[in-house]
């Protein structure tokens, strides 16, 4: 999805809703999650999609952040983020 927008990023990202608002929880499992300075190329999107980590894509995709949630705790919930992101 791209988009303009006039919002700041925020810096302090405590809580994490994703989804259209429906109730009841999102019947998904998140593996990554990434900010970008730019809209990824198709060759980005399809090296990320096979397991290339977003850290190893080149400069010029412009990852802002990286988060890796490999390991779900055992209520789903993510409460905080250790060690807290540069």
């Amino acid at each position: 999805m791209t988009g303009d927008g006039f919002a700041d990023l925020r810096t302090d990202l405590t809580t994490m809703v994703l989804g259209s608002g429906a109730a009841g929880p999102m019947h998904a499992v998140i593996d990554d999650f990434s900010f970008y300075s730019a809209a990824l190329t198709e060759e980005n999107i399809t090296n990320l999609f096979n397991g290339t980590l977003p850290s190893a894509l080149p400069p010029g995709a412009g990852l802002m952040a990286w988060w890796d949630f490999n390991d779900i705790p055992a209520n789903g919930v993510f409460s905080s983020i250790l060690p807290t992101p540069k």
